[in-house]
């Protein structure tokens, strides 16, 4: 059994809502994952891809499907053999040898986005569980330009998750990854991994235009908190929840 859309986008809002109520207009919000999700690769400056941390830490885009078995359009991998994929309201990674195909080893589905401005920001949000029938629970990473700031594992039936508020030092071009992994298994693995980002200070009062072209990447690297998912084991699933 698994939550419907409608109440996955309920429970984000309401944990969401609660966690930010102390700071709600305390600074301009730069990005929020759930109301600037797009169907749009950079629009917003979010990017919705994946790493495959077994084979190396690139980032790879994901491509807009999943129409006829979602229900709605979503971000996918492969309609044919990963679970990966990421949707308005919730996330879901891909494990090893899962049911749905042949997709080789761990996938991490992640949303990036890339800041416009120079300064100090707030990240604050919530991961938790929307799938809760089954499964071991999800871990969640969070990484600027490639290195890990934030890393939490979540039980398969933690509907309240775990938040987090982080300041973060950014300049034009910086890139923050929300990254979901699965932990043994990619069973139930629907979770919410829920952002917003806030401006704290910044030296210059206007944020420069976003530049178009190439998809930015990390500057630098780092299998920091990835080394733990690339050893998941693979127990196979029967159907996706």
């Amino acid at each position: 059994m698994k939550l419907s859309k409608k109440t996955c986008a309920f429970a984000f809002v309401l944990g969401l809502s609660l966690l930010l109520v102390s700071n709600a207009g305390a600074a301009p919000m730069l990005a929020d994952s759930l109301a600037d999700y797009s169907l749009v690769q950079g629009q917003g400056g979010w990017y919705y891809g994946y790493y495959m941390p077994e084979t190396g830490m690139d980032f790879y885009l994901m491509d807009v499907g999943g129409e006829d078995w979602l229900g709605a359009e979503a971000w996918v991998v492969d309609e044919e053999t990963s679970w990966a994929m990421i949707m308005g309201d919730s996330v879901h990674a891909h494990g090893p040898q899962a049911s749905r195909g042949s997709e080789p080893g761990t996938v991490l589905s992640t949303r990036r986005w890339v800041s416009d401005v120079e300064g100090l920001v707030e990240i604050e949000g919530l991961l938790a569980k929307c799938g809760v029938s089954g499964g071991d629970g999800v871990e969640g990473l969070i990484m600027v330009d490639g290195a890990t700031i934030w890393q939490q594992e979540i039980a398969f039936n933690d509907t309240a998750g775990a938040g987090f508020s982080l300041l973060v030092p950014l300049q034009v071009g910086t890139a923050i990854d929300f990254a979901l992994g699965p932990r043994g298994n990619s069973g139930y693995d629907t979770s919410l991994f829920g952002s917003r980002i806030s401006l704290i200070g910044s030296e210059d009062p206007q944020a420069p235009e976003r530049p178009s072209g190439a998809i930015p990447e990390p500057a630098t690297l780092s299998l920091l908190g990835i080394g733990g998912l690339a050893l998941l084991a693979r127990r196979k699933l029967t159907k996706r929840h």
